[in-house]
């Protein structure tokens, strides 16, 4: 949490010199520090790409391990190797306070909090223009605020940083309440909002005022607050900046990033030289002894993806929960199939589409997350983009609130038919949602997001703000236990006797140990 810099800021935040010949007029850089750094636009500029820089690195490793493999979505393919415990024991409910992926999303958290920290807290007193300046402010407000949302969802009641830490005692806090956290969420969202430009006005990739809406809105679905929740989101639609596309496998194409549903994505390139790139697809994929079998990419073969591959892979439960006929499912899921080694590797032959699939004699075939799977060059550097936030969750979650205030007919709507564009419902090319009574519908739109959102880190937090995360698990731990086959353990191996057995306390993520080491004000959760 310390944010006094050195050196290190010319290459996190990207500081490079204009011209060869300015070269004897520059500061030394190992004298830039917060004091000297902070004096134009360029430079916020570049504090606020440093701050979103690490959503790359959360993004790629331990999101989805954590809002999707955690939940009854996806698993963990290949229960033997045990090549990463980060990453399958949260899938089998036994993560601790060492786990690797539960320490990395704290710290990636609270590092982009103390660079907001600094620009917040500098950027007033900077000499530039006002509409720029109002812009940068209030991207990092919105960081600051998604990163603490981010945390009080997994972890509870956290530290809460506002301000710079500039000597080490003001590092170490001790947790604030969910209620304060909340507090501050929704302060620093409604602020970003009132600062950020529109999406048509706004850089590509950078986070807009709908963003700040939307996550705004989040926070009240959370809370429960229904009339704020819808009043906010329908500010969303009425702004006219977004709109459902009408082909939902587009909304995933390379070719088309940041498009008119985007409304917060986090942006990657595939570029070797730029270090910015993702790789998701080659974790999501089954162990395969050559990916290049199937991804065309050079050389070929390339390397195992053995040592981390095989993870997020969607459960039998999920695929059964399409309806027949939603084009979401072959968007969503292929099949990889082939030959099964004695490691339990496949030796892949080719991916097919999910629908009505049956495999041949003698084949293998594990299901996929196929939204991410597009053409790239090199092995490992892929192109693809994380969507976070899209126009349709704006629109299940108006469908949600307004329901939650006993107004069915009027929620099915947002389901349905989306005011002369494209629908939810139709573009899936499924029969719309019929009038219904508030229990029935409610549940019509739990399972609504479970497919529209499938595989974009939504299920767990959606178990856990709609209380069903004890019931669900705990079924879904017993359903492993009782058939661990179809579940995709190998034949004859059974999960450890304290797998999968949820419980309340399994609901929050532990505190990760070396914080607690080093902040005597820290108390751990229950349960760990």
């Amino acid at each position: 949490m310390k944010t006094i810099f050195n050196i290190a800021i010319s290459i996190a935040l990207g500081c490079s010199c204009a011209s060869c010949s300015d070269f004897l007029n520059l500061t030394p850089y190992s004298e830039i520090t917060a004091e000297n750094f902070y004096q134009n636009e360029e430079d916020f500029r570049q504090a606020v790409n440093g701050a979103y820089e690490p959503l790359r690195n959360m993004y790629n490793t331990e999101e989805w391990n954590l809002g999707e493999a955690k939940s009854d979505n996806t698993t963990y393919i290949i229960h033997i190797a045990k090549s990463s415990l980060d990453g399958e024991d949260p899938d089998q409910f036994l993560e601790t306070s060492t786990n690797g992926n539960v320490g990395t999303k704290y710290n990636n958290c609270y590092v982009i909090i103390g660079r907001c920290n600094r620009i917040i807290s500098e950027i007033d007193q900077a000499d530039f223009d006002a509409e720029a300046k109002s812009n940068l402010k209030g991207q990092a407000l919105f960081l600051r605020a998604f990163c603490y949302f981010n945390l009080v969802q997994y972890f509870g009641g956290v530290p809460l940083h506002t301000t710079p830490s500039t000597v080490y005692e003001e590092a170490f806090k001790p947790r604030a309440s969910v209620d304060e956290v909340y507090e501050q969420i929704m302060k620093d969202a409604q602020e970003a909002s009132d600062l950020l430009p529109v999406k048509s006005r706004q850089e590509v990739g950078r986070v807009s005022k709908g963003s700040a809406q939307t996550l705004l809105g989040n926070v009240y679905m959370v809370l429960k607050r229904w009339a704020e929740a819808e009043q906010t989101l329908k500010e969303v639609v009425s702004s006219g900046e977004y709109e459902l596309l009408a082909d939902y496998g587009s909304i995933y194409s390379i070719s088309n990033k940041n498009h008119k549903e985007s409304i917060f994505e986090i942006q990657y390139m595939q570029d070797a030289s730029l270090g910015q790139q993702s790789d998701f697809i080659y974790r999501f994929l089954p162990y395969m002894t050559n990916p290049s079998a199937i991804t065309g990419t050079t050389p070929n073969p390339c390397p195992s993806n053995v040592d981390h591959g095989g993870f997020n892979t969607p459960t039998i439960d999920l695929i059964n929960a399409y309806e027949k006929g939603d084009k979401r499912l072959d968007a969503s899921i292929g099949m990889v199939e082939g030959k099964l080694t004695d490691s339990y590797a496949l030796d892949a032959t080719g991916v097919k589409s999910i629908v009505d699939y049956e495999p041949a004699p003698g084949i293998t075939a594990y299901p996929f997350i196929k939204k991410y799977f597009h053409e790239h060059i090199k092995p490992y550097y892929t192109d693809d983009n994380w969507p976070v936030y899209r126009y349709a969750e704006v629109l299940l979650f108006l469908a949600e609130a307004i329901n939650e205030q006993n107004r069915p007919d009027e929620a099915i709507h947002y389901l349905n038919d989306t005011f002369g564009q494209a629908s939810i419902r139709g573009r899936a090319g499924l029969a719309p949602v019929k009038s219904q009574n508030v229990d029935a519908l409610r549940e019509a739109i739990y399972q609504e997001r479970r497919i529209e959102l499938a595989f974009e880190n939504k299920r767990w937090t959606d178990l856990l703000r709609t209380g069903r995360a004890v019931e669900v698990m705990t079924r879904h731990g017993q359903k492993i236990k009782a058939n661990p086959e179809s579940y995709y353990w190998p034949d004859g191996v059974q999960p450890v006797a304290n797998a999968y057995l949820f419980n309340p306390d399994k609901c929050l993520l532990p505190i990760p140990l070396r914080e607690i080491d080093l902040n005597s004000e820290l108390k751990q959760n229950p349960g760990y």
